[in-house]
This record gives C-alpha cells, sequence and structure tokens, in this order.
C-alpha cells in the first residue's frame, strides 16, 4: 500500500513515525518536478506499507 502525505505539516507522516526534519523528499517537491523519478519520494515504512511524506517546506 502506498499512502501519500497531502497535508502541508506531515501529520501523516509524523503519525507514522517519521522525523519531519529528516524529510527531503517532499508531496509538494514531487508534484511540482517536471519529471520526478517517484523511487526516490517512496519511503519505506513497515512491510506492505511505503510512504510519499510531506513537511513544511525550510
Amino acid at each position: 500500500m502506498l499512502a501519500i502525505d497531502l497535508d502541508p505539516q506531515g501529520n501523516l507522516a509524523v503519525g507514522l513515525g517519521v522525523d519531519p526534519r529528516e524529510i527531503r523528499k517532499t508531496t509538494f517537491r514531487l508534484l511540482m518536478d517536471d519529471a520526478p523519478d517517484m523511487d526516490q519520494y517512496i519511503q519505506k515504512i513497515k512491510p506492505n506499507l511505503d510512504l510519499i511524506p510531506n513537511a513544511l517546506e525550510p
């Protein structure tokens, strides 16, 4: 399953245990990229659960 965090504050990612300070490839950047490599944005959270996280931009 792929979860996509569309919340600008990244609450789904945080709820799944991702440290928002460590997120470099966000959903926002994915949507703004002209030709994204999806594999760079997907983080494995646990077996059968992947995430494209989001976080506040620095």
